[in-house]
């Protein structure tokens, strides 16, 4: 479901039955983060110096279905962990999906499936089918506009997003 490339070469797989850490093709240890589906990964732009990698999961609610988890991890080598977890909302939609990615910013990008409810997607008190802009630590960045970490409403399943050369 989900795939990074350190810069040493080994691989961070998101499964859904959780997170392998892979050289060379090989497993270099038991399936991790097995609580939830890793739907997506994203290295930190300084992962050589901090080993930070941020996940989202989508894990089971407490009232069936699933919730979202999105967390920073720090690599070490065959095993990542020193979980902090940055948002957990929910519910996701009945086949959850989302993406993270780092910006040319520095701030953190989160989508998140509408959890099967258009209104919810168009509510801006709800994270559900929305673009979030954060903090490497899950606050809402100072110069985002009216305080809220909302960039994109109205989404259904996103799947990715990137940036062009330029930053846009």
């Amino acid at each position: 479901t989900a795939v990074a490339v350190t810069p040493d070469g080994r691989v961070f797989l998101g499964t859904n039955a959780g997170l392998v850490v892979l050289k060379d093709g090989v497993a270099l240890g038991p399936v991790q983060l097995a609580d939830g589906l890793v739907m997506t990964i994203a290295l930190s732009p300084t992962f050589e110096r901090d080993g930070h990698l941020y996940v989202t999961q989508a894990v089971p609610a407490e009232s069936g279905g699933f919730r979202f988890r999105t967390a920073r991890y720090r690599d070490f080598g065959a095993h990542v962990g020193a979980r902090m977890v940055v948002l957990e909302h929910g519910p996701a939609a009945a086949t959850p999906s989302a993406a993270v990615r780092l910006g040319p910013d520095g701030k953190l990008y989160v989508a998140f499936d509408d959890g099967g409810s258009a209104v919810a997607a168009q509510r801006m008190s709800e994270w559900a089918g929305k673009v979030l802009r954060l903090e490497l630590d899950g606050r809402t960045p100072e110069d985002q506009a009216a305080a809220s970490p909302v960039l994109f409403a109205g989404l259904t399943s996103p799947r990715g997003f990137d940036w062009t050369l330029d930053g846009s």
